[in-house]
């Protein structure tokens, strides 16, 4: 059984596990101690759901195409596959993202949470990726792949049905070939990243990102840090005669690798040093001295940064790290270079670059900037020159790009593999539950609830029955729908099916919650036993992986408006989300406030320096110190005011 670590406030919590039992206890003390009302003790009438004979329904194109059986499904570890592409190409990509997965747990180790939902949808013909794209993006440019994730489900959608796009490289318009492979890799490491309870900043996301793409992966070597000079190189034969000279164009602009022996795992070789733009046809273009922007025009792929920037401006570093989330959620980095492309240069140049003497700075540099605010005093400190001494250096690295990348020699019971990938005929709950999860959380509800409620209508009423999972995010969509009362009707009955989604019972809890809060007023305080309504399906919530920070905001919530304030033990359960999301300052300062209520300052003072030392938000942090300053001024817990109540 995983073991789940918990809040070292006192000894109190190496008890948490058998306390947990009688956590609701205090809530019926005076109702004659009876236990709390379990979740099914309601009798609920549910609409019977209507089940008409097989029909065709060729207005949902994605479930026309399952009838037609050309939807697919495999297995791959933890992630479902759902694949409308030529099999072949299916089974040639899943096979080489296993491997990048395989080699990515080497050298860059940080592994997906454990998701209730984990899949990969290949869209081929018929344009089915448009049926996943968000209204606002089916217009843009660029557009290939897209991720989906909510803390608890994750969907990776990508296009194979189209292969080139058009973008702009160093004021040329060029023709550039979709590289499906590095997509998929993108949208993994965003998944990766979307998990993390701190985000890193954007540069960094991105710089961290190219580098990984970039990653050469073979059965027994991994190079990491590697920069993939040769990326779009175009072919001799495609350059007219008046530009063949470009071979050497890495004499007056280009690079080689120069990098010693790095230790990794297994044993260690030497970096090649050859010229990346080396050809066995040593007489073309010979004598001709020809520039770089005479051969991009004919570049075929998303270019490495050394040429995306050569002879540009470069960003300043300044607006570079002010580059926010929300724009980098709208920045589609194959057509908006520059920012990307200088991230990735900066990244690099700091951990590869510079025979990699700037690896500590940077890495001091990145630690600093998640507890502080970033500013070019405390970018000095760490690297002992200016931004603008930085720019100088970053010009030189595009230049010449040399660098040490971390080479993994492996031993032979370390290969990197690939399982064989099989494909086979989807079930209906197959089909809806992953169409209409991904269609509902790019914001196509209409689409969403149609899709999950003709595969109810598609199943057989007598051997099938819809799964708990595809009820609960049928009753999401129909929430976002204002269908209130449906939804309700069907959180309740995915919950007596057992569903493994958390959302199904933070959100049945929160409905339950704020009827509640409707009948007992604005100010009013809630019974134990109409409380324990909603603390029961929360508790449940809190069994189940993944860990969401609502179940235990929602605790909070309850607990603020009960007639009978919790006692410790309840206390110390709640701070077990205060460690499994340290950054929701909010909630720690609430746990701190229940603790000083119930009569533990000592509990109070050490929950409110844990929330402390990972807050960044000045406002919260000075609401945090006085708290702090007022436990040590008069350590008295009922004189401490109860906790402000959530909206």
């Amino acid at each position: 059984m995983k073991s789940t670590r918990r809040f070292p406030l006192s000894p109190r919590f190496g008890k948490l596990a058998a306390a947990a039992v009688a956590w609701l206890a205090p809530l019926v003390s005076g109702l004659h101690a009876q236990d709390p009302t379990p979740i099914n003790s309601e009798t609920i009438d549910l609409k019977p759901f209507e089940v008409k004979a097989k029909r065709v329904l060729p207005k949902n194109q994605l479930l026309w195409a399952f009838q037609k059986k050309e939807w697919q499904y495999a297995q791959l570890g933890d992630f479902e596959i759902l694949s409308y592409a030529w099999e072949g190409n299916a089974e040639r990509y899943l096979k080489d993202f296993q491997r990048f997965r395989d080699a990515l747990s080497i050298a860059w180790p940080i592994p997906l949470q454990p998701l209730v939902q984990n899949t990969i949808i290949l869209c081929g013909a018929d344009k089915t990726f448009d049926e996943f794209t968000p209204a606002e993006k089916k217009q843009r440019n660029g557009i290939f792949s897209h991720l989906f994730y909510d803390g608890e489900k994750a969907a990776i959608v990508l296009d194979l049905q189209k292969s080139f796009y058009d973008a702009e490289l160093q004021n040329h318009f060029v023709r550039l070939e979709v590289d499906h492979r590095r997509l998929l890799y993108r949208e993994y490491i965003r998944l990766l990243y979307a998990q993390s309870r701190n985000a890193p900043p954007p540069w960094l996301i991105e710089g961290n990102t190219q580098i990984i793409m970039d990653m050469d992966v073979y059965d027994r070597i991994i190079k990491f840090g590697f920069l993939d000079v040769k990326r779009g190189r175009p072919s001799p034969d495609d350059i007219p005669d008046s530009a063949k000279g470009f071979l050497q164009v890495v004499d007056d602009f280009g690079t080689s690798l120069d990098s010693d022996e790095i230790e990794g795992e297994g044993d260690v070789a030497e970096t090649d040093d050859s010229d990346p733009f080396a050809s066995d046809d040593e007489e073309i273009g010979e004598g001709t001295r020809v520039t770089l922007e005479s051969v991009l025009p004919f570049w075929t792929a998303d270019p490495p940064f050394h040429i995306a920037l050569a002879n540009k401006s470069l960003i300043p570093l300044e607006e570079m790290f002010a580059f926010s989330p929300e724009q980098y959620r709208e920045l589609n980095p194959l057509v908006d270079m520059a920012w990307a492309k200088q991230a990735h240069a900066f990244v690099h140049y700091c951990k590869f670059g510079a025979d990699r003497k700037h690896e500590q700075a940077f890495q001091t540099f990145v630690q600093r900037i998640s507890k502080e605010p970033l500013t070019e005093e405390l970018f000095q400190e760490c690297f002992q020159m200016s931004y603008d001494g930085m720019l100088e250096k970053l010009s030189g690295h595009i230049r010449y790009p040399y660098h040490k990348y971390n080479y993994y020699k492996l031993y032979k019971d370390q290969g990197i593999t690939a399982e064989k990938v099989t494909f086979r005929e989807p079930s209906p709950n197959e089909v809806g539950r992953i169409v209409g999860t991904a269609q509902l959380a790019a914001g196509k509800v209409e689409e969403a609830i149609s899709t999950f409620r003709e595969t109810i209508e598609r199943l057989e009423p007598l051997t099938d029955s819809p799964s708990p999972e595809l009820l609960s995010s049928l009753a999401q969509a129909e929430l976002q729908a204002g269908l209130r009362s449906s939804a309700r009707e069907r959180l309740e009955a995915a919950a007596q099916s057992g569903s493994r989604l958390p959302s199904t019972w933070t959100t049945l809890a929160r409905l339950r919650f704020e009827e509640l809060k409707t009948q007992h007023g604005p100010d009013g305080q809630i019974p134990p036993d109409a409380l324990a309504k909603v603390l029961v399906p929360l508790l449940m919530a809190r069994k189940l992986e993944p860990a969401v920070p609502e179940t235990y905001e929602l605790m909070a919530a309850a607990w603020q408006r009960s007639a009978i304030p919790p006692n410790l033990v309840q206390v110390d359960l709640l701070s077990e989300g205060v460690v499994k999301f340290p950054y929701n300052t909010r909630l720690g300062l609430q746990v701190a406030q229940f603790y000083l209520r119930a009569n533990s300052p000592e509990n109070a003072q050490k929950c409110a320096d844990f929330a402390l030392r990972h807050c960044a938000d000045p406002l919260q942090r000075s609401q945090l110190s006085t708290f702090l300053r007022n436990i040590e001024t008069t350590g008295q817990s009922r004189s401490a005011p109860a906790p402000k109540a959530n909206s």
